[in-house]
């Protein structure tokens, strides 16, 4: 999983200390702390995908069937999570919204590249051994790209040789991601790593939570109408904008009950990763649920099991029912409060535990807060093919790559 064969970022290294230094560096860049225009960034991309849609596909609630305009939403999803990383990355937007279109072709190589990197990266002995030889280097992103991996790699090299100075001095500090890595200690060449692993960890992860919630929002309409009455009664008292200028704050959308439900049951339903995630045991073995297993030992978990748990959640794992996350006494279906609690612990390992949990979490959980709300809002979609709604390939690269979510798009009537 290294970008540039040979060299480690915060995926790949092993070893505990530098993995743990690497973390401290990075982690305020990550949560917001050294970028306080972090939520403005994010809103700024939204009003960007709103104002496509409505530009280029949403037609008047009373139009004729004939004016609809087809919209692939899993592709403009994924032009807004790319928009959202470079823009708070590395302060360049790529402006795959503005233009309707994967500029640097960055999307369409990831989706050509991953199924060959995830065949290829369990060969661990193979792997080392054409790296070591250099054989690798040859079929990594080249620089001098024109589009794809390379081109992001080109422009992230650019962008980080502007801060420091020929002897790799910190020269240039800005306030986003980029400049708190390098402020906490960041060398030149971790700084070019790990801005070009948020732009490829960070947009098709969140890409597909996005994804696979609005696919189940438009096609279950108890759901669905449920978090409009929530959404409709929140703009009613002013908790949401009613400027459709203006994005709902994350401190308001963690506020929305049925909202956070919504949420959680998408992050459950398709988890953003089903790759093995393995860690290994320390030299002297370890107990994991009563057995024992010996040092050295790779130990993986399947997200199935554990996201389908029917003693958890129930006879129906495989259905999107957002109210099982609910208390009966606030209009739910689960009695139990310490049931809920337990199947929040479950969903917590989505995003990773303790020293391995995903840096980009923070980042994620602000747009899963602000872009349903955002969308429902403004659009009412309907599926062009509800009985093959998108292809949603089975995981089998460790992330998804879901495309052709066709959609129609008429601007909502909205009367609150």
């Amino acid at each position: 999983m290294r970008m540039v064969p040979g060299e480690d970022n915060v995926i790949t290294l092993t070893n505990e200390k530098e993995h743990d230094e690497r973390r401290k560096k990075m982690a305020a860049g990550y949560s917001g702390k050294d970028n306080l225009t972090l939520e403005r960034d994010l809103d700024d991309c939204i009003l960007d995908l709103c104002n496509l849609i409505e530009s280029r596909y949403a037609v008047d609630a009373a139009a004729e069937s004939s004016q609809l305009k087809p919209m692939d939403l899993a592709r403009k999803i994924q032009y807004f999570t790319v928009d959202v990383m470079s823009k708070v990355s590395l302060g360049l937007n790529f402006h795959d919204l503005r233009d309707d279109n994967d500029n640097f072709e960055y999307i369409n190589e990831i989706e050509t590249m991953f199924p060959k990197i995830f065949s290829t990266c369990c060969t661990t002995r193979v792997l080392m051994f054409l790296t070591d030889i250099g054989f690798l280097k040859l079929f990594a992103p080249q620089a001098t790209a024109k589009l794809g991996m390379g081109k992001v790699l080109a422009i992230t090299q650019k962008l980080v040789a502007e801060r420091f100075d020929a002897e790799k001095n910190v020269i240039v500090h800005k306030p986003n991601m980029l400049g708190s890595f390098m402020k906490h200690g960041l060398t030149q060449e971790q700084a070019e790593q790990e801005s070009v692993l948020q732009l490829l960890a960070g947009s098709d992860t969140s890409a597909t939570g996005m994804r696979s919630t609005m696919f189940n929002l438009i096609s279950n309409p108890r759901a669905y109408n449920k978090l409009m009455t929530e959404v409709d009664a929140a703009i009613a008292v002013g908790k949401i904008p009613r400027d459709l200028n203006q994005v709902i704050s994350d401190s308001a959308a963690r506020e929305l009950p049925y909202l956070q439900a919504c949420i959680k049951e998408g992050l459950r339903w398709l988890p953003l990763i089903v790759g093995m995630l393995a860690k290994k045991t320390p030299p002297q073995g370890d107990t994991i649920d009563g057995y024992f297993v010996p040092g050295g030992v790779s130990v993986a978990w399947s997200a199935k099991a554990i996201y389908q748990n029917t003693a958890l959640f129930g006879p129906d794992p495989k259905a999107f029912r957002p109210d099982r996350w609910i208390h009966t006494s606030e209009g739910g279906d689960e009695p139990s409060r310490d049931k809920i609690t337990a199947m929040e612990k479950n969903n917590d390992l989505i995003f990773g535990n303790g020293k391995y949990m995903c840096l980009g979490k923070p980042v994620a959980m602000l747009e899963l807060n602000k872009l349903y709300v955002e969308l429902l809002r403004r659009f009412e979609f309907g599926l062009m093919n509800p009985e093959n709604g998108w292809l949603n390939p089975n995981g089998c690269f460790g992330i998804w790559f879901q495309k052709d979510l066709w959609v129609t798009v008429r601007r909502r009537n909205v009367s609150v």
